[in-house]
C-alpha cells in the first residue's frame, strides 16, 4: 500500500492535470482507508499542496497568457519530484496543463487536506502557519478583468478553485480562530470580490454564500462591515444568470439582512433608502417564501428607528 501511495504521490507532482485528478483520489482512498499505517506519508502530501498554493499566482499568469501579475517567482526546486513546479519545464502549446499548475487540482486539494487534519489531529499545528497565509494570498488574486471567449473554461475553474479555498478557510475559523484573526479583513475582502468576480454558476455562488454564512456565525463578520455598499448590489449577491436568481435568492437576502441587522446603527439615510428598496420589493415578489417575507418585514421594523434618529440628525444640521 505505502508503495501504491508512492507512486500516486510521483504521478501527481510531475504529471499532468487529468493523471494528477485520478492520483489525488486514490491518494485519498488509501489515506482514508489505511490509517495509521500510512501516517507518515500524509506530510508529503500536505507539503506538496504547500507548492501548489505557493504557485497559484503562477498558475494564474500561465492560465492567462495576456495577464501581468506582479512578483510572479516560481518556488525553489529542490528535489527531482518538484522539477515539474517550474513553468519553464512545460509548453503551454498543445499540452494538457501539468498537474502542479492546475486549477483543477488546487480544487480537490482542501477537501482532502479538511479530511486529513480530522484524523491526523496534531498537523493541524505544524502545516497551518505555512498552509492559511498561503491560502489566504490565493483567493485574494483577481485574475483577469476581461476573459476572451476561448479562457471561459480556465476562468471557471479558477474561481471555482478559490471558492473551495474559502471554504476551507471557513471550515477553521473556529478551530483555528487566533491563526486566521490576522487575516479577518483580507479573507472578507476577498469573499465580497469573489461574489463580484465569480462566474454565473449556481453551484459556485451557493458554496460562496454558505461561506459568508460561517462568517456571519463569528466574531469574523466585522470584517464584512465595511463591505456592505457593494453586498447591497443584487447582481453581487446572486449573480445575472436566471439559475442563480431563482435558486439563490432566499439565502442571499437572509444573509444581508442579517448584515444589516449588525450595522444598522451606522448606516447612511442613502444606505436605509437602498436597503428599504430592496427589502420592500421582496414584500411584493410572490414567488419568495414567506420566510422571506417575514424577514423582510422584521428586518424593515428594525430599521424604523435608525431611520428616525438620522432623519432627525439631519434636520438638525
Amino acid at each position: 500500500v505505502q508503495d501504491l501511495l508512492k507512486v500516486a504521490m510521483q504521478v501527481l507532482t510531475t504529471d499532468n492535470e487529468e493523471n494528477g485528478l485520478i492520483c489525488i483520489r486514490i491518494i485519498f482512498d488509501l489515506l482514508r482507508n489505511f490509517r495509521p499505517a500510512l501516517e507518515s506519508e500524509v506530510q508529503p502530501f500536505l507539503d506538496f499542496v504547500c507548492k501548489i498554493y505557493q504557485n497559484f499566482r503562477l498558475m494564474v499568469s500561465h492560465s492567462f497568457e495576456n495577464v501581468k501579475i506582479e512578483e510572479v517567482k516560481p518556488v525553489e526546486i529542490s528535489s527531482p519530484s518538484d522539477q515539474s513546479l517550474s513553468l519553464t519545464a512545460h509548453s503551454r502549446n498543445g499540452k494538457i496543463n501539468p498537474s502542479t499548475l492546475s486549477f483543477k487540482i488546487v480544487t480537490e486539494s482542501p477537501l482532502v487536506v479538511m479530511f486529513l487534519f480530522q484524523l491526523y489531529g496534531k498537523l493541524i499545528q505544524s502545516n497551518i502557519p505555512n498552509l492559511l497565509p498561503l491560502m489566504v494570498a490565493a483567493i485574494s488574486v483577481p485574475g483577469p478583468d476581461k476573459v476572451s471567449s476561448h479562457l471561459k473554461t480556465q476562468f471557471i475553474e479558477l474561481k471555482g478553485a478559490q471558492v473551495k479555498t474559502v471554504s476551507f478557510l471557513t471550515y477553521l475559523l473556529k478551530s483555528c480562530a487566533e491563526y486566521i484573526r490576522p487575516h479577518e479583513e483580507s479573507i472578507c475582502k476577498s469573499i465580497v470580490n469573489l461574489l463580484v468576480t465569480c462566474s454565473d454558476s449556481a453551484s459556485i455562488r451557493k458554496e460562496l454564500l454558505v461561506s459568508l454564512k460561517q462568517v456571519l456565525g463569528t466574531d469574523f463578520k466585522r470584517g464584512l462591515f465595511p463591505l456592505i455598499d457593494t453586498l447591497l448590489e443584487e447582481r453581487v449577491l446572486v449573480g445575472t444568470g436566471q439559475a442563480c436568481f431563482e435558486s439563490l435568492r432566499p439565502l442571499a437576502y437572509s444573509l444581508l439582512a442579517e448584515i444589516v441587522h449588525h450595522v444598522r446603527a451606522d448606516l447612511s439615510l442613502s444606505q436605509l433608502s437602498r436597503i428599504i428598496y430592496l427589502f420592500s420589493r421582496n414584500m411584493h415578489d410572490s414567488t419568495l417564501s414567506l420566510n422571506i417575507h417575514t424577514t423582510c418585514a422584521r428586518l424593515m421594523l428594525n430599521l424604523v428607528e435608525p431611520i428616525f434618529e438620522k432623519g432627525v440628525d439631519q434636520q438638525s444640521m
